[in-house]
């Protein structure tokens, strides 16, 4: 049903380690300065108790981790550098939460609705596009010693779960509708289940975070 022209590049069977990226967990790369700072102005802006904040924010940052790992947004811009999925977004609901805050700063208590509002807003900057990494790379993994598993399919598993170590390849297809329809698959797949079930409680936050 979807067909692309073109045959993508066949892979190396085993690779040197020194050519692979490792796979790291969630708490390695939230230690950079800049990504915690981020995520400390986002919680104060989603005015959840730290228990929720993690369960349902921070749950859902991880989850983001695990499938994007080190991958860059593009090849030719800021965000080319390693990591760079994870800090475009991170940077875009930053902004988005902050202008958020601005909008509810008259409250100095957030109603339990006001809260989900924020959190729709969140969930939705956090996996804006994250339907290209279904389309837009070729992932190959690796084990510990660099002998290769498979090819990633996003949809299925994260990286984490199954690999030690990965090579990409950043393919540039801008299949905008099928990245579209993309999105909602991968976006449901990393959505806390409490989180998801919090967001469905309301039609119409519902509605608005579809779109």
């Amino acid at each position: 049903m979807f067909t692309r022209s073109g045959k993508r590049p066949t892979p190396n069977k085993n690779k040197s380690l020194k050519a692979l990226t490792a796979v790291c967990i969630p708490d390695d790369m939230l230690k950079d300065k800049t990504r915690q700072e981020l995520i400390d102005h986002i919680e104060a802006a989603m005015a959840l108790d730290a228990s929720r904040f993690e369960s349902l924010a921070l749950t859902l940052i991880h989850h983001f981790i695990n499938h994007a790992q080190s991958l860059p947004e593009t090849l030719n811009s800021y965000y080319s550098k390693s990591g760079g999925i994870l800090d475009y977004s991170l940077n875009r609901t930053e902004v988005a939460m902050s202008l958020f805050r601005e909008l509810t700063i008259a409250e100095k208590v957030l109603s339990e609705e006001q809260k989900l509002w924020g959190y729709a807003l969140f969930s939705a900057s956090l996996l804006k596009g994250i339907g290209k990494l279904q389309i837009d790379y070729q992932v190959e993994l690796y084990d510990h010693q660099g002998q290769h598993q498979k090819r990633w399919n996003p949809l299925l598993e994260s990286m984490l779960s199954i690999a030690r170590n990965y090579h990409y390849q950043l393919l540039g297809e801008h299949d905008i509708e099928l990245r579209k329809r993309l999105n909602l698959l991968l976006a449901r797949l990393l959505m806390p289940n409490k989180a998801f079930e919090w967001i469905a409680s309301n039609p119409e936050v519902l509605r608005e975070w579809l779109a």
